[in-house]
This record gives structure tokens, C-alpha cells and sequence, in this order.
């Protein structure tokens, strides 16, 4: 039952012992390869090197004739036991992006990245920058898709962040803001009871002034008015509040701070 993944060149136990292969995704939680290489016989690998590429380098020795042969120095089983040494190159998992840019106003706003790849290549997504803020997709494995956030520019230079996806570098630009900009929000704050609700964000700003709407809060949700150019709304959402603790979220609107406090419920098991 040793576990391999799909395109193993071994899908089973062939010999009373086999060589294995695994391959481990950067952050330990996720197989990325595994598979079993050998003969009818007692195969033990001894050494491991990874190469540049990712390809795996194993040195061992075989007692099978029916080693599998691809390329060989020896072509043929010549003793009891051979030493052998084989390459496994990982070719299927080369995943790839469906572009490598975007570049935003300085409102910032919302976009996503396929990722294109075989079934079983694991793949993750890695913001470098704070201002860009991977919402979604954060691992994956095959075809998938990244949604990430950026965060108003209120300074008046220009910036170009990065999103580390499946290794690959996925590059953010974004313009500043100009001089002219102001902004405001009303209200600043809300609070909720335990059951939740809903509520509006009034944004004032010059005509062309781009701006934002993001949260960090899984139980505050964004409903409209994400983005916007000029004055303009911003209609946001509360999820009830089940636990026995009250709490405090945030939406942020090109700079500004809208604070959302929420009562605790009444009802939770403590």
C-alpha cells in the first residue's frame, strides 16, 4: 500500500524489494511524485542526488534481469547482483502560468492566474510583497487558478511587486497615485450583534482618483463596490458570530480604515 502518484513509472511492488522514489512539496504537506522502480528480484537503492532540474539520481544495485533499461551502459543482468544507477526526470510536473503580469491603477483591485499542469504535480502561490495579498488557490495540485488582491497606492510612485507561483515569478505593476488624491470614507466604524448583518461605505474622491476594497476577515464579505474610480459605495456583508467571543474585522478602502466590531453569541457552548 505504498502510496505512488499518477505517471509513477513503477504503479506497483514487482520484487520481494524495490527501489521508491518520493518527491515532497516545499512546504512537507503535500506528494508531489512517488513511485516504485525495480525488477522481479531485490533491488536496493543506497544513494540519492537531486539535480537542477528537479530530476532524481539513484545509485544502488539490482539483482533483476529485468531491471528496466533505458540508455545503458551494460545492457544486460551480468552477475548475482549488479550495481546500477538511473535517472527519473519528472517531465509531466513543468506546470505553467496562463501570463506572467498584470498592472493596475493605483486603486488596486482584483485578479487571477491559471496554472496550468498534469494531474498529481503539486503546485503553491506565494505573495512577496504586502500590498498583494494571495485570496485564494494559495496550493493546488493539477489545473488550477490564483486570485490575489492588491491594495490602493496612495503614494504617488509607482510599484511592481511578485507572486511566486508553482516556482514561477508572476510579476504585479501598479501606478501611483496623483497628487491631487484625497481620500475619504463615512462611516469610519460599525458594530454588529452576534446575528450579523449588512451595511454600506460611502467613498468620496476626486474624479479619477482609482481606489479599492479588500478585507482580510473570512466573515466580512465584500457583496459590491469593490472597486471604483471618483466618489462612489461600498457594500459589505457580516457573517452571524456562533462562538461564545466577540470580534473585531477590517475593511480597507484606498488607505483608510473601516473597523467592524462584532457582539458574541448568547447561545455558544462554552
Amino acid at each position: 500500500n505504498f502510496p505512488v502518484t499518477s505517471g509513477a513509472i513503477g504503479p506497483s511492488l514487482v520484487g520481494s524489494a524495490d527501489v521508491f522514489a518520493v518527491k515532497l512539496s516545499g512546504d512537507l504537506k503535500q506528494l508531489s511524485y512517488s513511485s516504485y522502480m525495480g525488477g522481479h528480484s531485490d533491488d536496493i537503492g543506497r544513494i540519492i542526488a537531486i539535480g537542477s532540474n528537479g530530476s532524481f539520481y539513484i545509485g544502488g544495485s539490482t539483482e533483476s534481469a529485468d531491471w528496466p533499461l533505458v540508455n545503458p551502459v551494460l545492457g544486460s543482468y551480468r552477475g548475482a547482483k549488479d550495481g546500477m544507477i538511473a535517472k527519473l526526470s519528472q517531465a509531466q510536473c513543468q506546470p505553467s502560468l496562463s501570463r506572467s503580469s498584470q498592472t493596475f491603477s493605483a486603486g488596486g483591485g482584483t485578479g487571477s492566474v491559471g496554472v496550468t499542469a498534469q494531474a498529481g504535480c503539486s503546485w503553491s502561490a506565494v505573495s512577496n510583497a504586502g500590498w498583494i495579498s494571495v485570496t485564494s488557490g494559495r496550493t493546488g495540485s493539477g489545473n488550477g487558478t490564483v486570485n490575489y488582491s492588491v491594495a490602493s497606492n496612495t503614494g504617488t510612485t509607482s510599484r511592481t511587486g511578485t507572486i511566486t507561483i508553482a516556482g514561477q515569478t508572476f510579476s504585479v505593476s501598479q501606478s501611483g497615485t496623483t497628487s491631487q488624491c484625497a481620500y475619504t470614507i463615512s462611516p469610519t466604524s460599525k458594530s454588529f450583534t452576534a446575528s450579523g448583518g449588512s451595511g454600506q461605505i460611502t467613498v468620496t474622491a476626486g474624479n479619477g482618483c482609482g481606489w479599492a476594497a479588500t478585507t482580510g476577515a473570512a466573515w466580512i464579505k465584500i457583496v459590491s463596490g469593490g472597486s471604483g474610480s471618483g466618489n462612489g459605495t461600498v457594500g459589505y456583508s457580516v457573517n452571524e458570530n456562533a462562538t461564545g467571543s466577540s470580534r473585531t474585522g477590517k475593511i480597507t478602502i484606498a488607505g483608510k480604515v473601516f473597523t467592524i466590531n462584532q457582539g458574541a453569541s448568547t447561545n455558544a457552548v462554552q
